[in-house]
């Protein structure tokens, strides 16, 4: 692994699908952060794109799926039974990335039992509000922030 960027590009999917029709594509399907193991596991699938018949123009039509997984602790990633060894500084970097996102998990369970935000009910369209004008945020991450 070069760097922490491949994990993030795998993570957020940025490289998941191929561009043109004839290549296979993929798509990253799932993302597991467990941080008692600290192991990172996110599947892939193969599949192809077809005509969706209407507007929104292809669909992608998932086929075989794939699973990684990494374990930080050993700085090792292993797809398929083989196991390959990585730096302990990619690793150290991905865990760092890790812990901002448990971080986030875990204030957003605080925000959601303090009861904030706004109740939706089942049908409404939701769409995000302007910031507050106190130049507060309220979103439980980036109230950190404002500390």
């Amino acid at each position: 692994m070069k760097s922490y960027r491949v994990a993030l590009a795998v993570l957020f999917g940025l490289a998941s699908l191929g561009i043109a029709e004839d290549k296979p594509q993929r798509r990253l399907e799932s993302v597991t952060w467990n941080p008692v193991k600290k192991e990172l596991t996110w599947v892939v699938s193969s599949g192809v794109t077809t005509d969706a018949g209407n507007q929104s123009g292809k669909k992608y039509q998932p086929g075989e799926t794939r699973t990684y997984r990494i374990d930080m602790e050993n700085a090792t990633m292993t797809f398929n039974g083989e196991t390959r060894k990585f730096s302990q500084q990619e690793a150290t970097s991905v865990s760092g990335l890790m812990a901002l996102i448990s971080t986030y998990a875990v204030e957003s369970t605080i925000w959601w039992e303090k009861g904030h935000g706004e109740k939706v009910s089942g049908g409404e369209r939701v769409s995000a509000e302007p910031p507050a004008s106190s130049g507060q945020c309220s979103l439980p991450a980036l109230a950190a922030l404002n500390r």
